[in-house]
């Protein structure tokens, strides 16, 4: 078990220096992946939107790629010669990261089938009519109190469960690009113990991406202008893509590096 050496506030602080010091480094992969979601947000073939949003996903292993070279540079010297233009290469790094995100997928899946199926099961098991749902509060409203209970604690262990997993694999990138080669599941023995300060980390960060989506969440509602919410994502797109991405792989490179001197030679 690695000792944990940070705390959520040298983390989150790691990230955002980071961020200030190098996002221009990687400015170009960050254009490409703006592009595409301006792409996603105008497409009106859904063929074209799916081929914009496979180069979103690139784009972005690409930017992390990018992050980590300049972040983990020191353990790693090898990995600044590799660092092409503005950020723009494609090498093996790329290819693992995006390997990894599969593979997260693929292990998130029967986590979110499972609770699908549950919730599934509390509707019909505590619906009071069989009216259809078309709206979250139509949906609450033909359950009892009972149902209700269940059908929230269900979404909220599977959150929990999803943050928590996802905590504990966040060291599987600088783990991969340290090393030169795909590492998931060690990343287990690596975050065993800094799980929570981890996800606590990372819910600091991802907190005005929440806000700004509850607060668009209102406005369309209030303003009663759903096609506007396709330009507020758009928006909230690029906030992800240019902030918290840069700034969770810094954050995660640093907590990497203190997490590797606690482990015994």
């Amino acid at each position: 078990m690695s000792q944990a050496r940070f705390s959520v506030q040298s983390a989150v602080s790691a990230g955002l220096d980071f961020w200030r010091f190098n996002v221009l480094k990687v400015a170009g992969p960050l254009i490409v992946a703006i592009a595409a979601l301006a792409v996603i947000t105008t497409a009106g073939a859904a063929p074209i939107a799916l081929l914009a949003w496979i180069l979103y996903g690139l784009a972005g292993s690409v930017v992390a790629a990018a992050c980590y070279r300049i972040a983990l540079a020191g353990p790693a010297p090898e990995l600044e010669g590799q660092r092409g233009p503005l950020g723009l290469q494609f090498r093996g790094l790329e290819l693992r990261l995006v390997a990894i995100g599969l593979m997260t997928t693929f292990l998130f899946a029967p986590i979110v089938l499972m609770a699908g199926a549950t919730l599934d099961y509390v509707f019909a098991r505590f619906s009071l009519a069989s009216a259809v749902a078309t709206s979250p509060e139509a949906f609450f409203s033909v359950m009892s109190p009972a149902g209700q209970a269940a059908f929230i604690i269900t979404a909220m262990l599977t959150l929990g469960a999803l943050l928590m997993l996802d905590a504990a694999l966040a060291l599987a990138g600088p783990s991969t690009a340290v090393d030169g080669r795909l590492r998931f599941l060690s990343s287990f023995r690596r975050t065993r113990g800094s799980v929570l300060r981890i996800l606590f980390a990372t819910l600091v960060i991802r907190a005005p991406l929440i806000a700004l989506q509850s607060l668009a969440t209102v406005y369309v509602d209030l303003a009663e202008a759903p096609g506007a919410m396709h330009w507020i994502q758009l928006g909230i797109g690029i906030v992800s893509t240019c902030f918290y991405l840069p700034i969770s792989v810094g954050m995660m490179s640093y907590i990497y590096l203190r997490l590797r001197e606690g482990e015994p030679e």
